[in-house]
C-alpha cells in the first residue's frame, strides 16, 4: 500500500503558498525556524509547509489519472466476464 501522500483541495490550492504559516518572515525553508525539529515533533505539529505550489496541482492530477485508470481496469474486467 501506498503512503498517504498530502494534497489540496483546487480552493486550498488556489489560497497556497510555500512557507504559508512561517512566523519568522524567512524566504525560503532553510532560513525557517518555525518548524525548528526534535524529537518528539510528528508530521501534524509541522506548521509550515514549503512545498511548492505545483506539487500539490501535480499530485491531484495524479491521483485522477489513478482513479481514471481503475475504473478503466473495472471496466474492463466487467467486459471480459460479460465475454465468458
Amino acid at each position: 500500500m501506498k503512503p498517504a501522500v498530502k494534497r489540496l483541495t483546487p480552493a486550498q490550492i488556489e489560497n497556497y503558498f510555500p512557507g504559508k504559516g512561517c512566523k519568522c518572515h524567512a524566504w525560503v525553508e532553510r532560513e525557517c525556524c518555525c518548524n525548528t525539529w526534535n524529537s518528539a515533533m510528528t508530521e501534524q505539529d509541522i506548521k509550515v509547509d514549503w512545498t511548492p505550489k505545483e506539487v500539490y496541482v501535480l499530485r491531484n492530477e495524479n491521483h485522477e489519472l489513478e482513479v481514471r485508470c481503475q475504473r478503466l481496469e473495472q471496466l474492463f474486467l466487467e467486459q471480459l466476464l460479460q465475454e465468458d
